[in-house]
């Protein structure tokens, strides 16, 4: 019995042990699982943190990216990246698919040097640059396009390296405008310095013309019909009057570009500037076919013969062999515009039809030929400024243009104008010439010695007394001395020292009611229209028959109220 509980006392003990031992492994075991649950939960925190930041970057980096491509496709610039070893395309914004008018599909992949965009030695100047052997600050290159239009760009480049890749970034400035303005701002002043020169030379060979139509005159008044130089003399008074019209026409070169919009007739307009183009065109052929009872316009002369000289132009251009030129006029409605591209405004228009027979426009090109600075012909033969004035002054008055051409028939070209209901004035039949005489004083100043001799002699012949002075200040100072004598005053406008304006003004301090018929080698312009608003009586322009001069001369002397003095 003794012996059977020491033996379960030893079982209980080496139990016991076992359990120790076992709740020692388990608690090793635990701890080890504990350690290893917590490691493993500080990696999953970690993964959790590490995916977070990832996906913070991927966001970061896809806002990045929009906002690149945002900045990338809607810069004003045309920007494109190119491989600089290969010099393929490897993206470009939608501002240069616009500028170099290619499609992505046609840029990406394509290569700089067999692209039609730049020329070898434009290739190479960009290289140089890309390398920094090169100017810094852009490189000028033409860019030619696919429809044959060239482009003037300024071209900078920047160089960037990714790893062992290097790629090009290109940003091309297009001129092609500024050029076409800068261009535009230098033919208008050159217009403009032509137009100075041309209305002095006008003004100049008006005075000389005045001297010789006054000496003409003269002579013939001396004889009579029966004389064997009285028809000599008279073509020399119509070769004269010839050369008047001459100017005139240089004179309506050289005027300021004023807007003076009246009722007109369109026929007379029309026939005007086409004898006068025809004159210069001799090969050109001008048929009208005029309607008779056609309506008046309200435009500004100036402007629209503008519009039909360009026009003519246009048509003679088209003919380089000559041929005929039909000019046309019609009263229509709006109802004539049916089918075309406008909108009229119901009512009443009257129609121009300029036709050719040349070499009409081709269809390809027709969309765009009232664009401006558009041109076909070759370099310093046109502007591309004569077709897009035409439409601009055309609109501007209310009206329509447009045309229909067919290549190897000719052109017609339509305008549009609306009819208005005011008179035109057109020219009433003249009363017969004569000469009108008269009496009274006369102080006539000129600062041309020729002009001023031969108008003394003109209207003395008329049975006035004349006093004369050479230029403003001498005609000032013999006015205030004869002011009781003096009837009438001609007066030149153009002179040195103090002008006609000058001088009209100071002789109106003195009296008031002086009467003043104011004379000029130019048409008469805005300071002129401003003396006449201010009392001046009258004007007439070089050079002037005798005819002519009674005439005003009478008209003034009777019109007032009381005698100048």
């Amino acid at each position: 019995m003794a012996t059977l509980d020491e033996d379960l006392r030893e079982e209980v003990v080496s139990l016991r042990a076992l359990v120790a031992e076992a709740q020692q492994k388990a608690a090793y075991y635990q701890k080890i699982a504990e350690e290893t649950g917590r490691k493993r939960l500080r990696e999953i925190d970690q993964l959790t943190a590490l995916i977070k930041r990832h996906r913070e970057t991927e966001r970061a980096l896809r806002e990045s990216e929009l906002k690149f491509r945002n900045l990338f496709d809607f810069s004003p610039h045309a920007v494109a990246v190119v491989d600089f070893q290969r010099g393929e395309f490897l993206e470009v914004n939608d501002t240069f698919c616009r500028l170099t008018r290619c499609s992505r599909g046609e840029l990406l992949g394509a290569t700089l040097e067999k692209s039609p965009l730049c020329s070898a030695g434009e290739l190479k100047a960009f290289m140089l640059q890309v390398k920094g052997q090169g100017p810094a600050d852009g490189v000028k290159m033409n860019m030619r396009l696919k429809d044959g239009c060239v482009l003037h760009l300024l071209v900078f480049s920047r160089l960037v390296h990714l790893g062992e890749r290097a790629w090009v970034v290109l940003t091309l400035v297009d001129l092609t405008r500024q050029q076409q303005l800068e261009s535009k701002l230098m033919d208008i002043q050159r217009m403009e310095a032509l137009g100075t020169l041309a209305g002095g030379i006008a003004h100049d060979f008006n005075n000389l013309l005045m001297a010789i139509q006054g000496n003409v005159t003269l002579a013939l008044l001396g004889i009579g019909p029966s004389s064997p130089h009285f028809k000599t003399l008279q073509r020399v008074d119509n070769l004269v009057k010839s050369g008047a019209k001459l100017t005139g026409r240089l004179l309506g070169f050289a005027r300021k570009g004023s807007y003076e919009v009246k009722a007109l007739d369109l026929n007379q307009l029309i026939g005007n500037t086409a004898d006068a183009f025809g004159g210069a065109r001799k090969d050109i052929r001008i048929r009208k076919e005029f309607s008779g009872d056609l309506a008046s316009v309200e435009l500004d002369k100036g402007q629209m013969e503008q519009v039909l000289l360009n026009l003519y132009i246009n048509a003679a251009d088209a003919m380089p062999e000559g041929g005929d030129l039909f000019l046309r006029t019609s009263n229509v409605t709006h109802e004539a515009m049916q089918g075309s591209a406008f909108d009229p405004k119901p009512g009443d228009y009257v129609m121009i039809e300029v036709t050719d027979g040349g070499t009409g426009i081709d269809p390809a090109i027709q969309p765009r030929i009232f664009e401006p600075f558009f041109t076909t012909k070759e370099n310093g033969r046109g502007t591309g400024l004569g077709l897009a004035s035409v439409f601009g002054i055309v609109k501007a008055h209310g009206g329509y243009i447009d045309f229909e051409s067919e290549v190897g028939r000719g052109t017609t070209f339509r305008i549009f104008l609306p009819a208005s209901r005011k008179d035109c004035g057109k020219a009433k039949s003249r009363r017969k010439e004569t000469i009108r005489r008269g009496r009274g004083t006369i102080l006539m100043v000129d600062d041309e010695e020729r002009v001023l001799s031969v108008s003394v002699d003109l209207v003395k012949s008329l049975g006035y007394r004349v006093l004369q002075a050479r230029g403003g200040r001498e005609a000032l100072e013999l006015y205030k001395e004869s002011r009781n004598e003096v009837d009438l005053v001609i007066m030149d406008m153009v002179m040195p020292g103090m002008n006609g304006r000058q001088t009209c003004e100071n002789m109106k301090q003195i009296n008031p009611r002086q009467k003043i018929l104011l004379c000029s080698g130019y048409t008469p312009d805005s300071m002129v229209k401003e003396m006449l608003e201010n009392g001046c009586d009258g004007f007439i322009q070089k050079p002037y028959d005798l005819v002519e001069l009674s005439g005003k001369i009478e008209e003034i002397l009777k019109a007032a109220d009381g005698p100048s003095r």
